[in-house]
This record gives C-alpha cells, structure tokens and sequence, in this order.
C-alpha cells in the first residue's frame, strides 16, 4: 500500500530529466554533411515504419488566413504521401488544438494512405481564442497513447506538433501565461519519457522559441524547426529536413521495458481540503493527482487508486 499525503505546507518539486532524440531546424541553417539527404529529392526519402501522431494547432487560429490554412494541410498530405501507411507499417494519428481538443483520428481508426489523406483534407478551419498546448500534450499520452489505441512497443513513437504561436491558457483555466508555459513543458516531458521522439513546428513571429526546444526532443537544432511564414513551410527544403529527420529517429528504437508504468499497487491519495488553501492552490493539487493517475495501469486486478479528504 501506497500513502501520498497532500498538505499546503508540503511542496513537492519534480525533475523530468530527458535525453531526447529530437530534430530542430532553422530554414536559415544550412545542411549538415550527416545531413545529405537534404540535397536529394523527396521521392529518394525512404522511412521505416514507425506511428507518428500530428499535433496541429493551425486548424482552429483566429490568426491563420485561409490561403495559409490550405498550405499547412497540403504540407502534412505531402509528409503522409511518402509514407508506407499500413496495420504492420506506418501508423498515423492527428489531433487538432487551439482553446479545445479537436481528435480527427487515432492509429487504430485508418489504415489507408487515401483514408488517411482524405481525413487530413477534411479538418475544417475554425477559430479559437487560446492555445491550449499542454491540455493537448495530456490528451496524447492519455488517450492516443493507452493501451490498446494502437501504439506498438516495438516501432518508434514520433510526435510531430505544428504550432504558430505560444501557449495561451485564455480564460479556459485558471493558469497565467507563464504557468501555462510550464505546464506544456510537464507534459511534453511525460511523453518523451515514454520515451517517445517530439518535433516542433514553429511557424511565423509569435512562436515562443524557448518553448518549441522545451517541447522537442534533445537536441534543439536536430528536433524544433522554425520558419518565418506558413508560405515558406511549404516547401520542398522543409519537407526533406523534417523526413530525413524523422527518418533518423525511426532507426533508434527506444527501449521500453515489459513492466513500464504497470506495476501493480494500492494507491491512495490523502487530500487536504481546508480552507486554508487558495482556490488555485487545490486547482494546481488535482491537477497534479490526475497527472499522476494517468501514469497508472488502472484495474481491479492491476493498480487500484483511492482518494480520501481530510
């Protein structure tokens, strides 16, 4: 049995140390000689089957014109036409963001390349007034990532997030900006603990670009990309950057051991819930359980959880 007790004068702080294969690239950078693909045409890239995750905050900006839109969907048709999709092969799942989760599908929904085509052609441009990251980040390891939803143990895990701007909590939560920000580190570092490959898209001025290389995988200048304009990712050179770099990662395997995140126990949770503690301070104390809880593998007979209030 398993005891967290939970008291305002208690402060727990967490470390997630990560050493992430990640790939970044400034369209200002100029190819690196490991890097030779860059020079040859896209029909050469060739990846190994692997499940990539798209996390695309573009579909529901306010700030996106519909021209620039059209370009981001006709970026990521152009990165799923050379992939080999299949059940055995390639997977593929997306989720669409801005101030709510927007799940257009996940790696057990499609297995065709038109399918998924098709799917990624349907995403509607709506508008949204916050930018939600970290809600999305959790969405990903939580549900995308349960078992049983499709991912394989034995195929690299590769996220790819498409962002233009930063995180902004809006009035949706009770974070300011800057804990916002924090809150997507958390969560980026959990699914990279998983261990899992994050790539940041940056696109456009109001990129944050300390958050793009806190999200990414390690190093930086391998796993965040920026670009100036949604017209400039559209293009042939950032294409083959990000294949050729997903490319790379699909080759590195992580391990995953038999018993990752499913040992069993009885867990409780001893919550305090006076008056004492401010409004946002409890906020921040269940926040903090449940991130907790979704490490868990959850059941009668597996990990069993409890949560008495003192």
């Amino acid at each position: 049995m398993v005891v967290l007790y939970l008291f305002q004068q208690t402060l727990l702080v967490f470390h997630y140390s990560y050493n992430l294969y990640f790939f970044s690239c400034s369209c200002k950078l100029q190819p690196h000689i490991k890097y030779q693909i860059y020079q040859t045409n896209l029909s050469t890239v060739r990846l190994k089957w692997t499940s990539i995750l798209w996390l695309i905050h573009f579909c529901t900006s306010r700030s996106i014109p519909h021209i620039d839109f059209t370009r981001q969907i006709r970026f990521i048709e152009d990165i799923i036409s050379f992939l080999d999709v299949g059940p055995d092969k390639t997977r593929v799942a997306s989720v669409s963001f801005s101030n709510y989760n927007f799940p257009e599908f996940g790696f057990n929904n499609l297995s065709r390349k038109q399918d998924i085509l098709n799917a990624i052609n349907r995403i509607k441009h709506s508008q949204g007034d916050a930018t939600r990251t970290y809600l999305t980040l959790k969405y990903a390891h939580v549900n995308i990532y349960r078992p049983g939803n499709g991912e394989r143990p034995d195929v690299a895990d590769v996220v790819i997030v498409l962002i233009d701007g930063k995180t902004n909590p809006g009035s949706y939560d009770t974070y300011l900006d800057e804990s916002g920000k924090q809150q997507t580190q958390i969560k980026a570092a959990i699914i990279k603990a998983r261990p899992a490959f994050i790539f940041v898209i940056g696109v456009g001025s109001l990129v944050d670009i300390d958050e793009l290389n806190g999200m990414s995988s390690n190093p930086d200048e391998e796993f965040t990309i920026q670009v100036s304009s949604f017209e400039a990712l559209n293009t042939d050179t950032v294409k083959r950057t990000l294949l050729s770099r997903v490319c790379v990662a699909s080759d590195n395997i992580p391990d995953r051991p038999s018993g990752y995140c499913q040992t069993k126990a009885d867990l409780a949770f001893v919550v305090d819930t006076s008056r004492s503690i401010p409004h946002i301070d409890f906020t921040r104390q269940i926040r903090f359980i449940e991130d907790i809880v979704s490490f868990l593998h959850v059941g009668p007979d597996k990990t069993r959880v409890a949560a008495p209030r003192i």
